[in-house]
């Protein structure tokens, strides 16, 4: 999807370069270039974005899993210390 806006947006840009490269000073064409570049620094922002969100969420998986793991290992190391100081008490 991505790949199909950029491939337009290049194309669009080189029509409306090789307009000016032919005399041509069309106002329209230059607000519409700058538009397409605002839009392409956008699309490469929200991309940015959505890579980072997505890097995230699977660090934050990877830490929830990992704490608990660590609060079963210190529970079984609770009850492992529990059990032999009943036997001392005795």
């Amino acid at each position: 999807m991505y790949g199909i806006i950029l491939l337009y947006n290049l194309i669009n840009m080189g029509v409306i370069v090789e307009n000016f490269k032919n005399g041509e000073e069309n106002y329209l064409c230059a607000v519409n270039m700058g538009c397409i570049v605002l839009a392409d620094l956008y699309l490469l922002y929200f991309v940015k974005m959505a890579d980072e969100k997505n890097y995230y969420e699977k660090r934050l998986i990877a830490l929830e899993q990992q704490a608990k793991v660590q609060y079963e290992y210190y529970l079984t190391q609770t009850k492992n210390m529990i059990k032999p100081s009943r036997y001392y008490m005795m």
